[in-house]
């Protein structure tokens, strides 16, 4: 079955993995804005589960008051 959610968590993961392997990284500058990216990603995860939360619950409820 096909979970938005799930794909969506596991992009968000190996994204946030990537750049922070990059500041691990030795070149100073690769990680630069590692910290705001990860900070931004972690707002739009937080948005797009509370977006997709109730999204489901709407769906849920409409469906349910058909015939």
């Amino acid at each position: 079955m096909f979970d938005i959610e799930w794909v969506m968590l596991r992009y968000l993961v190996g994204w946030v993995q990537r750049r922070v392997w990059s500041v691990r990284g030795r070149d100073p500058q690769s990680g630069a804005l590692s910290l705001e990216w990860i900070i931004i990603a972690v707002a739009v995860a937080g948005i797009a589960g509370i977006a997709a939360g109730i999204f489901v619950s709407k769906v849920r409820s409409d469906t349910n008051s058909l015939p």
